[in-house]
């Protein structure tokens, strides 16, 4: 599994806020979502513990990545589709008078 990419943090809103996390990447231990918005990875949590077989969305409205899939591979009993990232945002700053 590999790390997805960093989240950018903005406070253009008034309150910091996550976006734009990239989604973890498949192995044969799954992964938790990356800083909580990018997408987990499919895969076993620990040792011989039951797989979990799909990978998550990036959440919506950060435009976070979605977790990756997994070939059906020799140490692992099934194959996994990536999932689809998060919807985007658009935020536009003006000054208030």
């Amino acid at each position: 599994m590999s790390a997805g990419g960093a989240a950018w943090t903005s406070a253009i809103t008034g309150t910091a806020t996550k976006y734009a996390a990239g989604g973890n990447g498949a192995g044969y231990y799954s992964s938790l979502p990356n800083e909580g918005i990018g997408g987990a990875s499919p895969g076993r949590v620990s040792g011989d513990s039951p797989e979990r077989v799909s990978a998550t969305a990036g959440v919506a409205n950060t435009g976070s990545g979605g977790g990756g899939g997994r070939a059906n591979q020799a140490w692992v009993a099934t194959s996994a589709s990536a999932a689809a990232g998060g919807s985007g945002v658009v935020i536009i700053r003006y000054p208030i008078n």
